[in-house]
């Protein structure tokens, strides 16, 4: 079940890998997951550009889009890989596991699952696989496995000598940031180089934050949100006054107006002038795109785009020749769409 992808970061005629984050599905047959179109990867439930054109594939919660010739196949372990790309044959071809997330988790949520690439590294988060033991003892709070965290590798897989808690016995070295929940949304700020991600929150509490190298979130020890179940507080709210890194901007408790994120990009077209510098991100349960005005750390509440769609938007990206947004949907009559100037 192919969950993310993402080209490597070089010109459309140099580019050599793109790389693929893989969840853990129930056994069963190997299935097509791509279609191609004139030569550039995309993700399952998430969609790239280079200027070239676009691949889209899907989980398989829904069914598979797809040519029969596109990489196929399953695995029981959530793990990081690369494939080498042939542009001209329309293929991802020679699959190299990079990092296996383990240990195996029996559940079918919280699989986190973004790429981003950031001073020659590839970045990609892992969910909390929706363990709902509220306390230290959570897989979000230990070291020790790559759940619940942000993880930084070489761009060939290697663990570089400088993640943070790199040469610590009994720690996950690929770690950079923890304390997170389920990562769907991540991207690097244009003029920073930043790492900013959206973090889906439990029944409300949802967060935009900036990512801190060895950086605790706190999850789930601190928390916007209530508990499903109850609808009860289960923790208390991030302060500036504890240990844990406090979101640039967060939700409220319950669900009537949360934002659980999938997919999310500054915009830096020209298409859109007005829109330079926002951030947008795609909302699964309210069906919308926000586009959220930003001022360095400053993030103000969004504006609602293509409400009404009835579009669950899975990833947003800005077309790098032509500055319109492209955006891509799941479930039934998912949607391709492209957004362009009405004048």
């Amino acid at each position: 079940a192919l969950l993310a992808s993402a080209p490597e970061p070089a010109p459309a005629q140099t580019s050599r890998y793109d790389f693929q984050h893989f969840s853990e599905p129930a056994p069963g047959p190997a299935a097509a997951v791509g279609s191609y179109t004139n030569g550039c990867m995309t993700g399952a439930s998430a969609v790239a550009l280079d200027g070239v054109g676009y691949m889209v594939v899907r989980p398989g919660r829904n069914r598979y889009f797809g040519h029969p010739d596109m990489v196929t196949f399953l695995t029981d372990l959530g793990f990081e890989a690369r494939s080498v790309t042939d542009r001209d044959a329309g293929r991802l071809e020679d699959l190299e596991t990079l990092h296996v997330v383990a240990p195996f988790m029996d559940s079918d949520g919280h699989y986190g699952s973004r790429i981003a690439f950031a001073d020659g590294h590839v970045f990609f988060s892992a969910g909390d696989r929706q363990r709902k033991d509220f306390g230290p003892d959570h897989i979000a709070q230990q070291l020790d496995t790559g759940y619940g965290s942000l993880m930084r590798l070489r761009m060939d897989g290697s663990i570089p000598d400088d993640n943070p808690f790199a040469g610590e016995e009994g720690v996950a070295a690929e770690i950079w940031s923890y304390g997170h929940r389920n990562i769907q949304a991540l991207t690097v700020h244009p003029e920073t180089g930043d790492l900013w991600v959206a973090d889906h929150g439990e029944s409300g509490g949802d967060e935009i934050n900036i990512i801190q190298r060895g950086g605790n979130f706190g999850w789930p020890l601190v928390s916007f949100g209530v508990d499903y179940r109850t609808g009860q507080p289960f923790a208390p709210e991030p302060s500036e006054s504890d240990e844990f890194i406090t979101p640039v901007f967060n939700f409220g408790p319950g669900r009537d107006d949360n934002f659980p994120p999938s997919g999310m990009v500054f915009y830096t077209g020209e298409a859109f002038p007005e829109w330079q510098g926002d951030l947008l991100i795609g909302n699964l349960r309210h069906q919308y795109l926000g586009r959220f005005s930003v001022d360095g750390d400053a993030v103000d509440a969004p504006e609602r785009l293509l409400e009404g769609q009835g579009w669950r938007i899975r990833d947003v990206v800005v077309g790098p020749e032509d500055g319109f947004v492209y955006l891509i949907s799941d479930g039934e009559g998912a949607t391709l769409a492209r957004l362009v100037p009405t004048d």
